[in-house]
């Protein structure tokens, strides 16, 4: 008797431990998480080197980049991902940086660190070997100057600077809901003669610019600039190098005009003057303002539609994808309707089924969303993941439930994302069998979450059920134990 109670103690405290593991490893599961990745290692001379950090959440806190021997920090990346999973929203966030080799060889970038929102991650670091550009291929031309010119290169005296503070936008006149970029830029002509530096705390004063100029009736979609870098561009014949402060790309929620004020940055200028004791030159700092020039943007109400007031504005495409297309009734498959292009995605709302019928069962299982930030566009992707049951034999185009309406501000008109393919169903009508209509599948209606317009799907059900299932073993494990005990004293 001692024995057999020994035993259903141990056994209770195994399970016990089983319970407590599955449902530690469940929450690590959704602990924060971030790394560092890097791409190929085998590059040619004109195209880029791309170290990338990987976080979850919707925000990326970092140090810089390393800096890599022979290699210049060229352009930068960002991208955002959200996926909702049994109604559990999961962002993450990738930062991409862009390294260009000065010249061709084998160089090695040694072990480094960038802290990532409060955690400090390491990288082996790895070698890298820059090739000879192919003939065949475009060769980037990549000026390798420092932005500034240096002391050793000028005379310090009271020369005028040839440079400004540019506020620019891609258009005057959009739409409501249609996107449009806005860059704060530092222009210094190649041919610039004077010395000019940055201000103590860049950041800041980039961040109260940011404020000053951010229209309260848009979504912003910011490029999340960390480290401002220099490109060479031509400005009315005349070369220029181009220091990004701030890029956003903003979205008129109404039709209120979209006024950007003038805003200014302190630069520090610096000259020599003639020290009188000595007869030498004493370098002296001056403070410099830059200012842009206020711009205005005419926002257009859309043309008249019933749904003008819902549909998402941009250029867009379909993208789709099923497991079968011949199947019985009764045979579930997968469905995944795509939108990708260039729009606002986070106003993307859950797509509607038309056509509501007893012919299938459709439950969205799974939404993902992946915004680009790349160059001076904002583009990405939306997608809907469906698990289907056919109950109905017969030729079904997929296009009489999925359909998605939107405007295209480049057409000027309404545009519709339709499904292009046919199912073809055979076997036995299955849409009065109680097995189905309120039984089996029917179980996915009884769990819809009332609060939520997320919605609940079969995954979150499972989920949901072990979690209950592993506390009540937990539970009663330790009721065993306990009346064990009990009955052993």
């Amino acid at each position: 008797m001692n024995i057999l109670i020994k035993n259903n103690i141990f056994f209770s405290f195994f399970l016990l431990i089983i319970t407590f593991g599955s449902t530690q490893f469940a929450l690590k599961s959704f602990a924060q998480n971030a790394k560092i990745e890097i791409e190929k290692t085998e590059i040619y001379q004109d195209e880029p080197f791309v170290i990338s950090i990987i976080a979850e959440g919707d925000e990326i806190i970092h140090s810089n980049f390393p800096e890599i021997e022979n290699f210049v920090k060229k352009s930068s990346a960002s991208f955002s991902s959200e996926q909702i999973v049994a109604g559990k929203k999961k962002q993450s966030k990738t930062i991409s940086q862009n390294y260009y080799a000065s010249q061709i060889g084998t160089f090695k970038l040694p072990p480094f660190s960038i802290e990532i929102n409060g955690k400090l991650i390491n990288s082996p670091g790895a070698t890298i070997k820059v090739k000879a550009t192919d003939a065949s291929r475009k060769k980037e031309k990549l000026n390798l100057e420092d932005f500034f010119i240096t002391e050793e290169e000028i005379d310090f005296s009271d020369v005028k600077e040839d440079a400004f503070l540019g506020l620019t936008v891609e258009t005057d006149e959009v739409y409501v809901g249609e996107g449009f970029t806005l860059t704060l830029s530092f222009f210094m002509a190649l041919e610039n003669k004077a010395y000019l530096d940055w201000p103590q705390d860049l950041g800041g004063k980039i961040t109260a610019i940011h404020k000053k100029i951010q229209p309260d009736n848009c979504w912003e979609e910011d490029f999340d600039i960390k480290e401002v870098q220099k490109t060479e561009i031509k400005i009315n014949n005349k070369t220029y190098f181009q220091y990004k402060l701030f890029q956003a790309v903003y979205y008129p929620l109404n039709t209120n005009t979209i006024i950007f004020p003038e805003v200014g940055l302190e630069m520090l200028k610096y000259k020599y003057i003639k020290d009188l004791q000595t007869g030498g030159n004493v370098r002296t700092a001056e403070k410099k303002m830059f200012y842009t020039t206020a711009k205005s943007i005419k926002v257009k109400e859309l043309p008249p539609h019933p749904l003008r007031d819902k549909v998402p504005v941009g250029e867009f495409a379909l993208q789709e994808s099923i497991t079968k297309l011949k199947l019985q009734t009764g045979e579930t498959f997968d469905y995944n309707f795509t939108i990708v292009g260039k729009g606002n995605f986070s106003a993307i709302q859950t797509l509607e089924i038309a056509n509501a019928t007893t012919d299938f069962e459709f439950i969205l299982a799974d939404t993902r969303q992946i915004i680009q930030r790349l160059g001076n566009t904002v583009t990405g992707s939306k997608s809907f993941a469906y698990s289907a049951l056919p109950k109905e034999a017969g030729k079904h185009p997929l296009k009489k439930y999925f359909q998605w309406v939107y405007f295209d501000p480049a057409k000027g008109k309404y545009d519709t994302l339709q499904s292009d393919l046919v199912l073809e169903i055979s076997g036995s009508s299955l849409k009065n069998l109680e097995l189905y209509a309120d039984g089996l599948y029917g179980i996915y209606k009884q769990i819809e979450n009332p609060d939520s317009d997320q919605e609940t799907t079969w995954f979150a059900y499972h989920q949901s059920g072990r979690w209950v299932t592993n506390i009540f073993l937990g539970v009663l494990s330790i009721v065993s134990v306990y009346f064990m005990w009990k009955r052993k004293k």
